[in-house]
């Protein structure tokens, strides 16, 4: 039930002004003790002192970097593992439906961001899905790219392997009530939004069949995702039910060019059918990556709200209702 009660908490961070993958900590100071001094005694009242060890959107807990693999000069994946082992398996807690991040604190800076964790685990210069029941010792795999403008992203690529960092969640980002009633899902990705679509198909612990799932990734070159290529091709290969496109812009393949394959190849919406590739309520859409990207394909976004319908999927016919953008 505790789990239950951070989990719901969780879902109301997410209404903030600002973008949910970034924010400064601004709180008085005489604010900060009250809310110290609050929470220290309920701390005490409540024996949670007992559970703090464990993952939870309500506090920071320490993790150390085991490894880090750089993919090229601006992609890299980050193990972090917990000091303290960790009770819950999240990933059978969070299946299905969820699609959920965690946040990382610069304390210089005082600022968060969020990243979505891989149901994987790093071994050597490769990666590996985890299997039914393994939650990797509490380790959390994260694929990151490092910005120019980015400062906690830079901060988190210099730190070296042994070094401390402080993480909280997990928040979840979005959850698709009724998974279930969907023939088919789409998954409109660029940059590390690959991440969301990953954890939301290869997690082995859902126990829903999936439907048909068409993705779109877009990205420099298919060599920004490094060893996760590789996996994504394997699983793709054993299940019939995915189609992936990449659109790899150094090749000039452009998802909003009319003459492309993958423009072709998304559908229409239609409210009452589906015939002839005209989809009817019974699908959804993700559109997951830089803001510039989402607007492209289903038009701005505007914190905490989704924004209207634009872009490819109201050419489409696509209404707000049947699609998410998560950034």
């Amino acid at each position: 039930m505790l789990f239950n009660r951070w989990l719901y908490r969780s879902t109301i961070v997410r209404k903030q002004l600002t973008s949910p993958r970034l924010k400064a900590w601004r709180l008085p100071v005489g604010s900060a003790l009250a809310v110290l001094a609050v929470a220290y005694g309920t701390y005490n009242l409540t024996g949670l002192r007992h559970a703090t060890d464990e993952l939870s959107p309500l506090y920071f807990i320490r993790y150390k970097i085991t490894q880090h693999k750089d993919i090229d000069s601006c992609h890299f994946l980050l193990e972090l593992s917990p000091l303290k082992g960790q009770k819950v398996n999240l990933w059978s807690t969070l299946k299905n439906e969820f699609i959920w991040s965690i946040e990382i604190k610069q304390p210089e800076i005082m600022i968060t961001r969020r990243y979505t964790p891989l149901p994987m685990r790093l071994k050597g210069n490769n990666v590996e899905l985890l299997s039914q029941g393994d939650n990797n010792d509490g380790r959390l795999l994260l694929y990151v790219k490092e910005y120019n403008t980015g400062e906690l992203t830079r901060w988190l690529s210099s730190l070296p392997t042994g070094h401390i960092v402080e993480v909280r969640g997990p928040f979840v980002d979005y959850q698709l009530i009724e998974s279930g009633r969907y023939d088919q899902i789409n998954f409109f990705t660029a940059g590390t939004g690959v991440t969301i679509a990953l954890q939301f198909l290869l997690n082995k612990q859902n126990d829903l069949s999936c439907p048909k799932v068409k993705w779109f990734h877009s990205c420099n070159t298919i060599a920004d995702l490094g060893p996760l290529t590789k996996l994504m091709d394997t699983h793709m290969a054993e299940n019939c039910n995915i189609r992936l496109q990449i659109l790899q812009s150094s090749l000039n393949e452009d998802l909003r060019s009319p003459s492309m394959e993958a423009f072709q190849a998304i559908p229409m919406f239609h409210p009452l059918s589906q015939n002839n590739g005209i989809l009817s309520k019974r699908a959804f859409s993700f559109v997951c990556g830089p803001e510039e990207y989402i607007a492209t394909v289903a038009g701005n976004i505007f914190y905490p709200y989704q924004g209207p319908i634009g872009g490819i999927l109201k050419l489409k016919g696509w209404p707000s209702d049947n699609v998410r953008k998560l950034s």
